[in-house]
């Protein structure tokens, strides 16, 4: 985590604070990152390995696939093939397998074409290009 929720904040335009008023109860956790915090924090923690678990039908895995199994794994990226959400299949439950996969692997476009974005919106409304004066208003939907 980045930051703890914060609110919206100070000098928040109009059209944000009606849009997260429009949410109601379903809109919650309401915060907000400066472009520096973003910044920082993905610098921070890109190299970070993020776990995840999936089912898997290994009942007749492809040579990719048994390769895999057989790695540990905190070196497995995403299993070749996808994976299974649900965990069952006609009759057999498939078994659940973990991997990891580092932070810039899953977001690292997103997060540049996130930047390029930003600086784009600074100049066209005239914000100054600093890191603290460009923020990231978001929440969270029940």
């Amino acid at each position: 985590m980045l930051a703890e929720p914060r609110g919206l904040p100070e000098g928040c335009c109009p059209r944000i604070r009606g849009a997260a008023k429009s949410w109601g109860s379903d809109g919650h956790s309401h915060s907000y990152l400066t472009f520096g915090e973003l910044e920082e924090g993905y610098k921070r923690h890109k190299d970070d390995r993020i776990g995840f678990y999936g089912a898997l039908d290994d009942r007749n895995p492809s040579p990719e696939l048994a390769r895999w199994l057989e790695a540990d794994e905190h070196s497995r990226s995403e299993p070749p093939g996808g994976y299974c959400a649900s965990g069952s299949g006609a009759g057999y439950s498939f078994p659940r397998f973990r991997w990891h996969q580092r932070l810039s692997d899953l977001i690292g476009d997103t997060y540049s074409r996130w930047k390029d974005y930003l600086w784009g919106v600074s100049f066209e409304h005239g914000v100054p290009n600093d890191r603290e004066n460009i923020r990231v208003v978001f929440w969270f939907d029940n």
